[in-house]
């Protein structure tokens, strides 16, 4: 079984070993330890900056309502939560930025990756089905598919050091970008 996905987007520049600002998503109402751990250790090897997410969807069912009616005291509990996250994995020299954002999960995290101009999204892989667990939720597919960077999906279930890594690429692709971003070995070995 694989352990990480890793999907890439469009390369920022040809030294894609690289990453200056790295965007990690947390729920703070589950277990979100792999990612986090993973999150602050790119940052302490690539000397990056980081920021630390919460996404509060407010777009569906009764969660949405209660989000719309007491927005200002559910971003300020997240934001708590946050902030206790990245002081409990914390590293010398890195310093995590943390932010609440509003909307429906996969659209916020892309828009604040666009905004952002983050170079890598790390986040935990939340797998949702009836009967059967899915490696990957839907909100999460949505990810790879639109996020301008790569993003790596990690299994909760596997906290150690991935083995195997699983990159998308599109070799029918014959322009430079896709090109440099179809030899995904040296991100690969960047995030191992």
């Amino acid at each position: 079984m694989t352990d990480v996905l890793l999907y890439g987007g469009s390369p920022k520049s040809s030294a894609m070993k690289q990453f200056q600002n790295i965007l990690c998503v947390v729920d703070p109402l589950v277990d979100c330890q792999v990612a986090l751990k993973r999150a602050f250790e790119l940052a302490e090897r690539h000397q990056a900056q980081l920021k630390l997410v919460d996404v509060v969807d407010t777009t569906r069912g009764w969660l949405a309502l209660m989000a719309r009616a007491h927005a200002d005291l559910l971003e300020q509990e997240r934001g708590s939560r946050l902030e206790t996250l990245a002081e409990e994995h914390a590293r010398p020299g890195v310093h995590a930025e943390i932010q609440v954002l509003k909307g429906r999960p996969a659209l916020a995290v892309i828009s604040e990756a666009v905004r952002g101009r983050f170079d890598l999204v790390v986040k935990d892989a939340r797998g949702m089905s009836r009967g059967r667990p899915l490696l990957v939720g839907p909100s999460d597919m949505r990810l790879p598919r639109k996020c301008p960077c790569p993003v790596w999906l990690n299994m909760r279930d596997k906290p150690d050091r991935s083995r195997r890594i699983l990159a998308a690429i599109d070799p029918f692709m014959m322009d430079a970008t896709q090109k440099e971003l179809n030899r995904s070995k040296g991100v690969s070995t960047s995030l191992s």
